[in-house]
């Protein structure tokens, strides 16, 4: 995929994770929404470089997870009651049920990516605890290796399959043949607006919650900077998850009391797509309070940017995050938050997923979304990379 760099460092964990989703073709577009999701009015977005952004549904929460505060800011902001609401929670441990045969199988879109392979990793790990072996195979960003290897596992007998699929629609056909053929199939990452129908043919889908981010790090800000401005550094690549964060980001803002004033998108996943986009914004807004990245590297060259400038004004958020350079940066005061993602978390959910249905040990709901925490300096000491 010309797209996609060579990795020969990790990989932007939330881009490369939803690359693989338009690897060969467009994704398969929604369907409509179990539930109408809420929304607001916003003032348009300004895109200094290509790219767009829409509004995504609108939401509100509970603190649970977040650095509450400061008796200066709003009295009352929203609770959340977003897309992600209902399926807020933890995959229970499941009982070791001895003698229980257990042979997982694991659809890896692209192992070279740094959080996907956390997630592989930490799946193993917890079924090799639960008495289990899994087999893993690597598609390489390719669907039809993904089709060909998903029909192995089938041949194979697995117990389990665990799966991201390298292109949304590609592998209906074969997760409708492995629940005829009673094989369980957990996902996960998709879809990532839990406003669409959960699929008929997957047991259960375990999501790591973008929309619960975007609201966490905006309340936050929020209640630390009440009526605050913020503007928004996003990507100009065509990935709808991407889009989707963006457009939450500022919906949540502007829900919270909070003066969005511009979003500028870099159109490549690197510092030459970084530099003009933070530029663009701190050059027309040197006022800006705040800043909300798309990721860490992103954020992080951003703060260097603010610096070199001279603005001590602006503070640096991210909305999908939990890697070594943003503690270090948040840690060194460069970088006011982060939301760390929990990917090396969804891989043990998956298998402890994977295990309690294999054993029949109650029936899990459609979707889960693994709730993080936003990170600042005040706790940054007790937050978990999932890099390892």
């Amino acid at each position: 995929m010309n797209q996609l760099r060579p990795m020969a460092r990790w990989l932007r964990p939330l881009l490369l994770f939803w690359v693989v989703t338009v690897a060969a073709s467009a994704c398969s577009s929604g369907t409509t929404a179990q539930t109408p999701a809420n929304s607001a009015a916003s003032p348009s977005t300004t895109v200094s470089q290509a790219g767009s952004n829409t509004s995504g549904p609108m939401a509100t929460e509970s603190t649970v997870g977040l650095s509450t505060g400061t008796t200066s800011g709003p009295s009352s902001l929203p609770k959340y009651d977003g897309p992600e609401s209902k399926f807020l929670g933890e995959v229970p441990t499941p009982a070791m049920k001895p003698g229980t045969r257990f042979k997982v199988g694991f659809l890896q879109v692209n192992g070279a990516v740094g959080n996907l392979r956390a997630v592989e990793q930490a799946a193993d790990a917890a079924v090799g605890k639960l008495g289990g072996s899994m087999v893993a195979l690597d598609a390489q960003l390719n669907p039809q290796t993904q089709i060909s290897q998903f029909q192995q596992l089938i041949s194979q007998k697995v117990d389990a399959i665990i799966v991201l699929p390298a292109v949304d629609s590609s592998l209906e056909p074969s997760l409708k043949q492995a629940k005829d053929a009673g094989i369980p199939v957990f996902t996960y990452g998709l879809p990532v607006d839990k406003s669409k129908p959960a699929d008929p043919f997957v047991t259960t889908s375990i999501n790591v919650g973008f929309d619960y981010a975007a609201y966490s790090v905006m309340k936050d800000i929020a209640t630390k900077r009440p009526g605050s401005t913020f503007a928004i550094l996003g990507s100009a690549l065509p990935v709808p998850t991407l889009q989707y964060i963006d457009s939450q980001v500022k919906s949540w803002g502007i829900r919270m009391g909070l003066k969005f004033l511009d979003e500028a998108d870099a159109l490549t996943d690197d510092t030459n797509g970084y530099g003009p986009a933070a530029n663009s914004i701190l050059t027309r807004h040197p006022d800006v309070t705040n800043l909300v990245a798309f990721n860490d590297e992103s954020a992080v060259f951003a703060a260097t940017q603010a610096t070199q400038r001279g603005n001590s004004t602006v503070q640096i958020s991210c909305i999908n995050g939990g890697e070594d350079i943003a503690r270090q940066a948040i840690t060194g005061g460069r970088m006011y938050s982060d939301y760390f993602m929990r990917w090396s978390d969804l891989g043990t959910s998956l298998a402890n997923a994977a295990y309690t249905t294999v054993t029949s040990q109650g029936t899990l709901p459609a979707a889960i979304v693994l709730k993080s925490t936003v990170v600042t300096k005040a706790n940054v000491g007790e937050a978990r990379s999932w890099a390892k």
